[in-house]
């Protein structure tokens, strides 16, 4: 009996584990839309192609080749940026909005942490089906995400940039709790590469970041996704192990 409940505690440990284990391989499996030279791919974890799910791209000066794979450290935003692109950055270019367009005055934008959950919830704006974003919404998602984590000044206005900042924005400010919450749904995969990707690490100065641009401007494009909630099944399923467990441990005999 002692044999089995080992098995069982161990079995139950590895399940709870695995339910929150990170992975450190960011396969880039397709295109999905091709929005402004970034966007949208299809990505996976260590070549589970089963499990794929939707990145965007948060940096707009590194490149990724199609299909691609590259080394990621994996952040989620609730919990810690170290290690992120911006985890640090506090002179970001754009802060507010006047007018409906991006503006160099005021605070309204928030810290790197705002950012972060504000261009992962721009992502859940998407419609991902077929032929569903082909305009200016599309460019304008990418654009906003951009615009929120932009140190050098560049300009992004294809689309509909300043009203996807506008509704981000509103999101951020009129429910914090569910901002908060929906904060430890935001993963950001930081490539971890130390030589500059194909050669390309953009235009412009790094002179707003606070660590000399090295995360800035060195690897692959940094990726963002949202997770969906864990599955209640999952963690009931463990609960109720770990309560058979209890209940076998007060009735063996002393």
């Amino acid at each position: 009996m002692r044999k089995a409940v080992s098995a069982a505690i161990w079995g139950l440990l590895w399940l709870a584990l695995e339910v929150g284990a990170s992975a450190s391989d960011l396969n880039i499996e397709n295109h999905n839309l091709n929005v402004n030279y970034g966007g949208a791919f299809l990505a996976d974890l260590n070549g589970m192609a089963a499990d794929s799910f939707n990145v965007f791209c948060v940096d707009y000066r590194n490149d990724v080749n199609v299909p691609d794979s590259y080394p990621v450290a994996i952040a989620t935003a609730s919990v810690s940026l170290a290690g992120t692109r911006y985890g640090t950055t506090t002179g970001f270019y754009w802060n507010s909005l006047v007018g409906g367009a991006p503006s160099t005055t005021g605070t309204q934008f928030g810290n790197a942490y705002d950012r972060y959950v504000m261009a992962g919830w721009l992502t859940t704006q998407f419609d991902f089906s077929s032929g569903a974003n082909t305009g200016a919404l599309d460019v304008g998602i990418q654009n906003a995400i951009w615009t929120l984590l932009d140190v050098d000044g560049v300009s992004f206005t294809t689309g509909n940039v300043g009203a996807e900042l506008a509704a981000a924005i509103n999101f951020m400010t009129m429910n914090p709790a569910a901002f908060a919450q929906f904060a430890t749904h935001v993963e950001i995969l930081t490539s971890n590469y130390t030589t500059p990707a194909n050669g390309n690490v953009g235009a412009g100065t790094d002179l707003n970041l606070n660590d000399a641009g090295s995360r800035y401007s060195i690897g692959r494009q940094e990726m963002i996704t949202v997770l969906a909630a864990p599955e209640p099944a999952v963690f009931l399923l463990v609960g109720c192990g770990l309560v058979l467990i209890g209940v076998i441990f007060r009735r063996r005999p002393r």
